[in-house]
């Protein structure tokens, strides 16, 4: 049967409008956390905290995430993901309003923890769900589910920059995106909503033994890359305000450029890894990244975008090629640990670096994750080809 015969096939239809409703799933996803990441200068200037209480607040993010994601990950390996990841969207459609109403930064603590506990849900389970897919279609179909959740971002971070310039605020904001997220679930839940199993518990599941070191190293260059990610997304509007003194509906420019780069990347990450290998791909990137993230330093607008952009390039197939990387090497089990630390990084980069910032400056403190992402040239040397 040829690709495309696949359409007329009535045993594949559930499966097409499984992987459709799945990819929206996605780009909601994407969306939403760009919709929230653009607003957080405003948020800040409400909440009255500095740099240093911004970090602190944002902990909260950190820890509903880390509370909800092994709980998912354990109902996931036993139920079907899919009507998993569609509820934990739903929730996160409603927790992302939240936010916008603290006035203080203890408040906006307490919200985040309900936003995270909901963004880590969703990131799992829909994970979980592409990679049954995946197994099922024996296709690999996560490079292009992750470049339209980049290309959420980009939608997300655009439209906070829209609606910053217009001088909407931030409740407004976030209750109309978590509004839009819902109606589009909504309209692809019978995608989601449907009868399955528990992930397999065929050759992915292995004991990782003797690579273990090996999924470690995938999974560190999964964390510097998710640690420079989630950093970009919550503190490059800040960095673009204090560094250059950019206008109001400039500073989600930041994560919109480098959002864009990374779907751009994503999109290209596939064939280029398969022409010329993961390895010369990953060094490649971790110079591009370690480039863009020195350029953003100089404090100029135009500058500070080119890097956000090169940034986004350098990044965009680091975290995909490292959670390949651990499920080639141990299974489902690799693919855990990697992508654990990986969504570690995108949770514990923005707080780090804002407890860093408080301490010394916001510019200092940006160096950290390009040392991060520099000490990962030394696991390049475990990326060579089977």
């Amino acid at each position: 049967m040829t690709e495309s015969t696949l359409p007329q096939s009535p045993c594949r239809r559930p499966e097409l409008a499984a992987r459709g409703a799945l990819a929206t799933l996605f780009v909601v996803d994407g969306v939403v956390f760009a919709s929230w990441t653009s607003r957080l200068p405003q948020v800040q200037e409400s909440v009255g905290a500095g740099n240093g209480g911004l970090g602190v607040a944002l902990i909260g993010t950190a820890i509903g995430a880390f509370t909800a994601m092994p709980l998912i990950g354990w109902w996931c390996r036993k139920h079907a993901p899919a009507p998993v990841a569609l509820l934990a969207g739903f929730a996160l459609c409603g927790a992302v309003m939240l936010p916008g109403l603290a006035g203080s930064p203890l408040v906006l603590l307490a919200l985040l923890l309900a936003f995270g506990a909901a963004y880590g849900a969703v990131d799992v389970s829909m994970n979980a769900s592409a990679v049954q897919l995946a197994e099922h279609r024996r296709r690999p179909i996560l490079p292009a589910l992750h470049a339209g959740f980049s290309a959420g971002n980009v939608a997300g971070a655009g439209m906070g920059a829209l609606l910053s310039a217009l001088g909407v605020s931030v409740e407004a904001h976030l209750l109309g995106v978590g509004a839009l997220g819902a109606l589009v679930l909504a309209a692809c839940a019978p995608g989601l909503w449907r009868p399955g199993s528990p992930e397999p518990h065929a050759a992915g599941h292995r004991h990782l033994g003797g690579v273990l070191w090996l999924v470690l190293a995938a999974a560190a260059l999964t964390f510097a890359a998710a640690f420079g990610e989630g950093t970009i997304a919550n503190w490059s509007g800040i960095h673009l305000r204090e560094q250059a003194g950019a206008a109001a509906g400039v500073l989600p420019l930041g994560y919109a450029v480098f959002a864009l780069a990374q779907v751009i990347g994503r999109s290209a990450g596939t064939p280029l890894a398969a022409r010329f290998g993961a390895r010369p791909l990953v060094v490649a990137g971790i110079l591009l990244g370690v480039a863009g993230q020195l350029v953003v330093l100089v404090p100029n607008t135009a500058v500070m975008l080119a890097g956000y952009f090169l940034t986004g390039i350098g990044l965009s197939s680091l975290f995909p090629l490292g959670i390949a990387r651990a499920g080639a090497l141990g299974g489902s089990a690799g693919v855990a640990v990697a992508s654990t630390l990986g969504y570690g990084g995108v949770l514990l980069g923005p707080p780090i670096v804002g407890l860093l910032a408080g301490q010394s400056s916001l510019a200092l403190a940006l160096v950290l994750p390009v040392l991060l992402l520099a000490g990962c040239l030394a696991m390049t040397a475990t990326l060579r080809e089977n």
